[in-house]
């Protein structure tokens, strides 16, 4: 079993990676993701859990404040169990 602290270590220590990867897929990916985010929104909800939540937070407010189009956040278990 890993200790805590190798976990965290691995998991930090593999970031730049992850990060590499991810920008590659969504420059590789970059026609459709505008088509998709251009598409006429009426509201548009971000979501997270615990730290994601907060994240999720300053997304809506960059979001609304750059398009004009509504935005919410809400943490994930108020989905889960409300979802309407």
């Amino acid at each position: 079993m890993t200790s805590p602290i190798s976990a965290t270590y691995l998991e930090i220590k593999s970031q730049a990676e992850s990060w590499s990867t991810s920008l590659t897929e969504t420059l590789r990916q970059s026609e459709p993701l505008t088509q998709y985010l251009h598409r006429p929104w009426a509201e548009v909800l971000f979501t997270g859990c615990g730290s994601t939540h907060y994240l999720s937070l300053a997304a809506a407010k960059s979001w609304q404040s750059l398009t004009g189009i509504q935005a919410r956040a809400v943490p994930a278990s108020e989905l889960w169990l409300f979802p309407n």
